[in-house]
């Protein structure tokens, strides 16, 4: 089977209809934006995103595909280290990646939605005896089926460097011996 890669940069309000903006097929040229629409609905294929900043530069791969690519697969892993049940200690490399906000309901695959979780508390969340849902700061709250939540925080991965401590500016000491410098 042999794989092709083709890039076509457009515009998300493009592809949802909202602006006609034209896209540019990579290698081609400019194609109008109705014929990127059919492209995007016809082709059977995997769509990954490219989040840009506001003068038009890449800055971020916004992955549209169900599975991880290696790297976020990787990144996750790492920034997990285990589970992401509050009580379990399973290494994040035996664990699962899971969506906290199904794929299918339109989750996305990133280090926002995905997490490490081991088998058994993957299948607790998918089958509905547990309830988990993101807290402010990145933390997972698994409410049990009695309504007890418990909470996982992400741990460092390294020791962070001490804070300095603000110096107030010294103001330089006048002699009285001196003349003043007019």
């Amino acid at each position: 089977m042999v794989q092709t890669h083709v890039y076509v940069a457009v515009n998300a309000s493009t592809l949802l209809g909202l602006d006609d903006l034209p896209g540019e097929l990579r290698g081609y040229g400019p194609l109008p934006a109705e014929r990127i629409r059919r492209m995007a609905m016809d082709m059977k294929a995997l769509w990954s995103g490219v989040l840009v900043d506001d003068s038009g530069v890449a800055r971020r791969l916004a992955e549209r595909r169900y599975q991880p690519s290696k790297r976020l697969g990787e990144f996750l892993r790492l920034r997990d280290q285990t589970c992401r049940q509050p009580a379990c200690t399973r290494p994040a490399e035996r664990c699962d990646i899971d969506h906290l906000t199904p794929h299918t309901a339109g989750g996305a695959t990133n280090e926002i939605n995905c997490h490490c979780f081991c088998r058994r508390h993957h299948r607790c969340k998918h089958e509905g005896s547990w309830k988990v849902e993101k807290g402010p700061d990145d933390e997972l709250i698994w409410t049990s089926p009695d309504g007890i939540p418990q909470t996982d925080r992400l741990q460092p991965i390294v020791i962070p460097p001490p804070k300095r401590k603000s110096r107030a500016k010294l103001q330089p000491v006048m002699s009285t011996d001196d003349p003043p410098p007019f």
